[in-house]
């Protein structure tokens, strides 16, 4: 398990615990994403108000314990972000991870996705929103980036 970890999970708190369950008998070393700075994506769709397509919705995280942070989120209620983005309360979370990740790294990788993403219309545009409605890509730093295409 040397190479870039990459796993799709549902967002929900069984999923969660199962993936932290994957990794009880590895060795310490070998342990990431679980022990060390990964990235992660949640998404989701909804349908476009105006055009009645679906678009997707992301937030783009980064932590040095997935879990935990995760727990953090399904246990932030209403007002969580990534709660704002589970309406259907089917979201993906994407978690990406690396034994050489460190917190430089994922912040920069956590900004790039984010470049990446503002670059694809698939994702909601800010003039879809209502006032009480996050922007089609948000993350924790109260620095959502919409989507203006």
């Amino acid at each position: 398990m040397t190479q870039l970890y990459i796993e799709t999970i549902p967002y929900t708190e069984e999923a969660i615990k199962n993936f932290e369950h994957k990794f009880d008998l590895t060795p310490q070393e070998e342990r990431f994403p679980i022990d060390f700075p990964s990235v992660y994506i949640g998404e989701s769709e909804k349908e476009n108000k105006h055009t009645k397509q679906i678009q997707r919705e992301a937030y783009v995280g980064e932590t040095n314990w997935i879990v935990q942070r995760t727990k953090e989120h399904l246990n932030g209620g209403p007002k969580d972000k990534l709660n704002q983005l589970n309406k259907k309360g089917d979201m993906s979370l994407h978690i990406i991870g690396h034994k050489k990740f460190n917190k430089s790294a994922t912040l920069l990788i956590e900004q790039t996705f984010m470049n990446y993403l503002l670059g694809d219309p698939k994702f909601t545009g800010i003039d879809d929103l209502t006032n009480d409605e996050v922007s089609g890509l948000n993350n924790g730093r109260s620095n959502d980036q919409p989507v203006l295409f």
